[in-house]
């Protein structure tokens, strides 16, 4: 991959990321502890 699309990727990436660690803080704020991912089918359709 060279510029642009390596770019576009690498981007993408840290939004999934930053998306899990909201989700991480909030299910912690809820008592949860965990990233609540019982529902993997769910989970893989919020990050898609």
């Amino acid at each position: 991959m060279q510029g642009t699309q390596g770019r576009k990727l690498l981007a993408r990436g840290s939004l999934t990321l930053a998306a899990l660690g909201v989700r991480w803080v909030e299910s912690d704020k809820m008592g949860i502890g965990r990233i609540p991912v019982t529902n993997l089918y769910e989970s893989l359709v919020f990050f898609a």
